[in-house]
């Protein structure tokens, strides 16, 4: 049986691995193009943190479950959406340029470069401080879309990755 620390620092730890991977693919691929190909394994970076996250896990001489490796890769399937999002949402609100910002909501593609470009223009047209007020609005709302689309990516994929991880090591 594991303990909450220890579920707690894999979880942890592979979330943070699949949100740091993601997050410097896309910035490279904003500075240089042709890296920004390796944006296409964006889900592959969550799976590999389910991975990592069992491989932490695992206890060497009995392995690991199945059921416990998908509770830990779905862990830091949250703990990737997390930080991915705060991340991303802590650049918009700096008023990042929209281009990087494309590639930093990687997951949902040009969608999240042309509503980003479209709440950015409307803020850049809007001299009223209510017609500010609503593109705040606007921009809280599309955070909290990619939070969700990123909270299930993450908890789905996560979990697929705990499973491999756990069939893969089990001893």
């Amino acid at each position: 049986m594991y303990g909450i620390k220890d579920i707690a620092v894999s979880s942890i730890a592979g979330g943070f691995l699949a949100a740091f991977i993601t997050l410097i693919i896309n910035f490279l691929g904003s500075i240089l193009p042709i890296l920004g190909l390796l944006n296409l394994c964006c889900f592959l970076w969550i799976i590999a943190g389910g991975f990592v996250a069992v491989y932490m896990l695992r206890d060497k001489s009995c392995g690991i479950e199945m059921k416990d490796g998908a509770i830990v890769g779905l862990l830091s399937g949250i703990v990737y959406a997390v930080i991915v999002t705060s991340i991303t949402s802590i650049l918009f609100s700096l008023d990042a340029d929209a281009s990087m910002m494309h590639g930093g909501y990687g997951n949902v593609g040009f969608l999240v470069g042309a509503v980003l470009s479209l709440i950015v223009i409307l803020n850049d047209l809007c001299v009223m401080n209510i017609c500010k007020s609503v593109g705040e609005i606007l921009s809280m709302i599309f955070i909290i879309i990619i939070f969700v689309i990123n909270l299930i990516l993450g908890i789905v994929l996560g979990a697929i990755g705990g499973v491999m991880g756990a069939a893969v090591l089990k001893e």
